[in-house]
């Protein structure tokens, strides 16, 4: 039998709500940024994905920005509570049952920290539990029925709420069988269509207002002034954002998405012991069922949906308690009963967020980020760019309402912006690395050390890019000389960028993904005479014959994806080979583009003397073999031709130290060993060691930007020769190698 709704049963419910608020406000985090980590398995954005996700992502799904005010929060705070204690209470469950059930909701530390910061996910949940006492409570409501005002102001109330619920989230529309059971006892079924597209209608609306709301929000706190958002962005970003989120994406680690076997099964209890009537239980189930199919169908939603089902379980926990109370047998064996599960459920709940899986790391790691953006802050207007889910959803909240603090996607356009407009660019590791491929060149400027290392870089260059066409090859005018190029593709099937790179050495170039990952390419010998197999005739403009061009020349293909662009990295292990390219598959108007990339290579700065690490893959380019050894022992195998990349930051001259051993004895000796920088011959080397060469090189020859430098050895040894499978030749084992300004 439902409780009536009368003003006696609205005391506990107004008298419990402010108790619980009370233990809410003593003991809520106090956290107006969701702790964050740099590290973990949360995905970083990719160069496929659209330029506005990384600013809308993290405002769909992290709605941290800000702590709203005191009356706020204790208004949304009575709102919410006294929602799921009526929805309890109305259910059938007792005053204990429906008092312990929220307690542990409000005791749970995402729960409690979501309020606080006023997250509109509880605020939606809020709304849902009044929905629910609606639909408990409709017997009662049946006066108000009986005339035409009485039932369009009981539907309007319904509607209203449903409207609220889905403006503060749109995971709200998997309430929608709570409100269709209003039209249950509607004569005639032009009615209930009628209605049914009331309640579609109201959702609809709401959801454009909630998707408006964030491209507002996302405006406010972008980069990006002369770009309109409009809630079809969001709305794009939110159905196709990502492909499989963790549980715990956008969000510290205090929310924690586990289920409490206690709660799930006290749920199951309260819907089968629901004191309303069996239309009543479907839609309950109904919901629930639908939040969590919404969590496994569609991952960019999980993490919230999982939450989202979660809270919602507590008003049903209630009357679960409740019915293992009516079961227990005398009043105080019932009372007793209610009494025990429910201190069970908030002491488990309790200890849950006292000890959460992770966060101390996480919380000091979110410090030790703010003190250092607080400095350069203070000095002039910074841009921090995209980096990655969890961190974004961070510094999102951590920007909002701060003058001079604004974010930007990982586009070229709107750090060249920025820079022009005095702006200090900051990236992290992700967003470097994808920038970099679009010409951006960066310098370290922060380094956070403990609890977890991270590094944010500064934008210092823009370096050029060309435009390839689908009508005819282009030269690459313009780009600088860096050893690597950052290729940009427009989606098509069946669409790519042909490449022919030529070079006097057989070139091992390599494509990959901004973090590295392989990308497919066939590549096709030509020659480099006339023949068959010749190269485009545009490959010996601007002078030269082939009878003089490059002996060893390549026709790369790079495949498209069908659907996204493709931001790729082209390692062409030497400075300055000789390209082209061109796009093939695609419409006349289509436009990729190639810009000059920075290499991830050592910088050699003014006074200080710079050792290139073995393991540095992107230095050792071209003719050297994997590393060896560890630690202090490491060392590689060059060829008889074997190519170093490294970065100056001014034309100096300095000396240039190699620590190696020749794979032939006496290969070092008479000139057996000669270097050329940026092409040029170098005189040496100097014997400064046993095993230990240097050579000096001069300020016009050493220059700012990438540097070459070119090891040519006169005798090499090929192990597979005299026996065995090593088809290696080798002809120094390179255990050191320091560069020093003069």
């Amino acid at each position: 039998m439902l409780v009536p709704l009368t003003r006696r049963a609205l005391a506990p419910v107004v008298v419990l709500s402010l108790l619980i608020v009370l233990v809410w406000w003593w003991t809520a985090p106090r956290a107006a940024m969701p702790p964050v980590s740099p590290m973990g398995d949360q995905p970083v954005y990719a160069s496929s994905d659209g330029a506005l996700l990384p600013l809308i992502e993290p405002v769909i799904h992290a709605p941290w920005l800000g702590v709203p005010p005191a009356a706020a929060r204790w208004s949304g705070a009575l709102l919410v509570v006294g929602a799921g204690i009526a929805a309890a209470l109305l259910g059938g469950a007792g005053t204990v049952a429906a008092a312990t059930a929220l307690l542990a909701a409000v005791l749970g530390a995402g729960f409690a920290t979501s309020l606080y910061n006023g997250a509109a996910l509880v605020w939606a949940v809020g709304a849902v539990w009044l929905l629910a006492s609606l639909a408990f409570a409709r017997v009662s409501l049946d006066p108000l029925r009986d005339g035409r005002a009485g039932r369009g102001l009981a539907m309007g109330v319904v509607l209203v709420t449903w409207g609220v619920a889905v403006w503060m989230h749109p995971l709200a529309v998997t309430a929608w069988p709570l409100v269709l059971v209003w039209g249950r006892h509607w004569r005639g079924w032009p009615r209930r269509v009628a209605g049914g597209l009331m309640v579609a209608g109201v959702a609809a609306v709401a959801v454009v207002a909630a998707l408006a709301s964030a491209a507002g929000a996302v405006a406010a706190g972008g980069d990006l002034p002369h770009t309109v958002f409009s809630w079809r962005d969001v709305l794009a970003m939110a159905i196709e954002s990502r492909g499989a989120l963790p549980v715990d994406a956008f969000a510290p680690p205090e929310m924690d998405a586990r289920l409490s076997p206690l709660l799930a099964a006290l749920a199951a209890l309260g819907v089968l012991g629901l004191e309303s009537p069996a239309w009543s239980r479907r839609a309950v189930m109904a919901t629930v069922v639908t939040v969590f199919a919404v969590a496994m169908w569609w991952p960019a939603w999980s993490a919230e949906a999982v939450r989202f089902g979660t809270w919602l379980l507590a008003p049903l926990s209630a009357c679960g308690i409740a019915w293992v109370a009516r079961h227990a047998g005398t009043p105080r064996r019932s009372m007793l009963a209610a009494g025990v599960v429910g201190a069970v459920l908030v002491v488990e709940s309790w200890a849950a967020s006292a000890r959460p899986l992770t966060g101390v790391e996480s919380r000091a790691f979110r410090d030790a980020l703010v003190q250092a953006l607080d400095a350069p802050m203070r000095e002039r207007e910074i841009v921090l760019v995209a980096e990655d889910t969890r961190l974004d959803s961070a510094l999102a909240a951590w920007s909002a309402g701060r003058a001079g603090v604004s974010r930007s996607p990982q586009a070229r356009a709107d750090v060249i912006r920025a820079l022009t407009s005095a702006r200090l660019v900051l990236a992290g590791p992700s967003g470097r690395r994808h920038l970099e491929l679009s010409g951006v060149e960066f310098r370290d400027a922060l380094a956070i050390e403990k609890p977890l290392p991270l590094v944010l870089s500064q934008a210092v260059e823009v370096l050029r890019c060309a435009t390839v066409r689908a009508d005819g090859w282009s030269q690459l005018p313009g780009i600088e000389y860096t050893g690597r190029l950052g290729l940009e593709l427009p989606p098509r099937l069946g669409g790519e960028m042909q490449l022919v790179v030529g070079d006097v050495l057989p070139l091992a170039v390599r494509a990959t993904t901004p973090d590295g990952r392989p990308w497919s390419m066939l590549a096709t010998d030509l020659l480099a005479g006339p023949g068959s197999a010749a190269p485009p005739a545009d490959y010996w403009l601007d002078g030269g014959v082939p009878e003089e061009g490059p002996r060893f020349i390549k026709r790369l293909h790079i495949a498209a994806h069908p659907l996204r662009a493709s931001n790729l990295s082209l390692q062409l292990g030497r400075r300055a080979p000789k390209v082209l390219a061109r796009l093939s598959g695609f419409d006349a108007d289509a436009r990729g583009s190639v810009c000059a990339a920075p290499l991830a290579v050592p910088a050699v700065q003014p006074g200080d003397a710079t050792i290139v690490p073995m393991t540095s893959e992107d230095a050792f380019a071209n003719g050297w073999y994997g590393v060896e050894g560890r630690d202090a022992e490491a060392f590689r195998w060059a060829g008889p031709n074997a190519v170093l990349m490294v970065r100056g930051a001014e034309r100096m001259p300095v000396a240039v130290t190699l620590t190696a051993t020749p794979a032939v004895s006496g290969a070092t000796d008479g000139g057996g060993v000669r270097l050329r920088v940026n092409g040029i011959a170098v005189d040496g080397p100097s014997r400064s060691g046993e095993g230990r060469y240097t050579w000096e090189v001069p300020a016009g020859v050493w220059l700012e930007g990438t540097n070459e430098l070119w090891w040519q050895t006169a005798r090499a040894v090929r192990p597979a020769d005299e026996g065995g499978g090593d088809t290696r030749t080798l002809a120094l084992r390179v255990s050191g190698l320091v560069i020093a300004p003069r």
